[in-house]
């Protein structure tokens, strides 16, 4: 009788040497298109995020919504008022690419996708109301980023509040002075709504340059360093 062919010990590592070697392989385009499809979602989450914007301002007499409202009677985040209207859900107000701590969970304070604080800030100060004509009579309708990611709650960004932006002390997360800053988590890039109605993804070199008052500040702010002016000279 033929005896029975066995694998060796030796085989039997090379084959699981070649496995491990495709794996290896493998690994990097799987998390390129589990990256992917985070960036496709949040893209998918912005759009309906800057199309509520313009829900907005259509039901409230061209008042723009503001990133956070103090009285009493007003109060709460941005995120709170999109969800008052049912123009969204929680779960579209997040980025799919963000992590939230665990004593610092995904709600309507801490969304990981921020408003643009500069333009549109809070009822602390009553200059910071805008109304759409204002700002769409500068024609800078498609250059005024209104959002974008923003870094999550947590003790590593201790200056993010999970659901503004702004250009005071550093523009991206990883600076240790930044203060509400931008985040560029999708491999460098981030999603961002623009104030007419577009979004699109954005990649740290194209952000770095609108960090200036052009792009981020209420130039009709009362004020205002620039009171306009820079805005209209471009």
């Amino acid at each position: 009788m033929k005896e029975k062919r066995r694998f060796t010990l030796i085989e039997l590592l090379v084959v699981i040497a070649i496995i491990a070697i495709l794996a290896a392989m493998l690994m990097p385009a799987l998390q390129q298109a589990r990256d992917r499809a985070k960036l496709n979602n949040c893209m998918a989450n912005t759009k309906q995020i800057i199309g509520a914007f313009g829900f907005y301002v259509d039901g409230n007499d061209l008042w723009c919504p503001i990133a956070y409202y103090n009285w009493p009677k007003l109060s709460g985040t941005w995120a709170r008022k999109f969800m008052d209207a049912k123009y969204l859900t929680l779960k579209v107000l997040q980025c799919p690419g963000a992590t939230f701590e665990p004593g610092k969970p995904h709600s309507e304070s801490n969304t990981g996708i921020g408003l643009n604080y500069g333009t549109f800030g809070n009822t602390t100060a009553s200059d910071y109301f805008v109304r759409e004509p204002t700002v769409t009579s500068f024609g800078r309708n498609s250059r005024l980023v209104t959002f974008a990611d923003v870094p999550t709650q947590s003790a590593k960004y201790a200056g993010s509040n999970g659901r503004t932006f702004s250009r005071s002390q550093g523009f991206f997360e990883e600076n240790p002075a930044a203060y509400h800053p931008m985040s560029v988590r999708h491999a460098g890039n981030a999603t961002c709504g623009f104030f007419d109605g577009h979004a699109a993804v954005k990649s740290r070199s194209e952000l770095e340059p609108i960090k200036g008052y052009l792009s981020l500040f209420n130039p009709t702010r009362a004020g205002s360093p620039v009171a306009g002016q820079l805005w209209n000279r471009q």
